[in-house]
């Protein structure tokens, strides 16, 4: 059974008609978990406090949790180099790049909405898929 590392990317388009209807299965399933990075994008959008607590509580309730793991920055850094080898380093955001190693060593899919990560499973082969076609969203 495939799982699923969620991006930002595609949780916060849930409430989209096509993208629920993608995520509302693998959710009830438990096949979509996350990690602290995500967590970090989710909070970034709070407008309080109050707010940042709903969602943090939310996300808590909802998900799995993957841990980071050791040395994930130093990983990351090695994912940058290796998309500045073929002049793409600018698509990854540190999150995004932690995002990709944490899904690697976990065996996990990244699912999410951002052409980002397309072109790094173009260097790291890595499994990614959209959560919905691009574009349609």
């Amino acid at each position: 059974m495939t799982g699923y590392l969620g991006d930002t990317s595609a949780l916060s388009r849930w409430g989209l008609e096509p993208v629920k209807a993608r995520l509302d299965p693998l959710h009830r399933r438990g096949l979509i978990s996350i990690c602290d990075a995500t967590e970090f994008e989710m909070l970034f959008s709070a407008r309080d406090r109050a707010e940042r607590d709903r969602v943090k509580s939310m996300l808590i309730a909802a998900f799995p949790w993957v841990p980071m793991g050791d040395n994930v920055f130093a990983d990351a850094l090695e994912l940058q180099q290796r998309l500045t080898d073929t002049g793409k380093h600018r698509c990854a955001s540190l999150v995004d790049a932690m995002l990709a190693v944490v899904a690697a060593r976990e065996g996990l899919v990244i699912l999410h909405y951002d052409r980002d990560f397309a072109t790094i499973a173009g260097i790291t082969g890595q499994p990614v898929e959209w959560v919905v076609e691009p574009g349609t969203v």
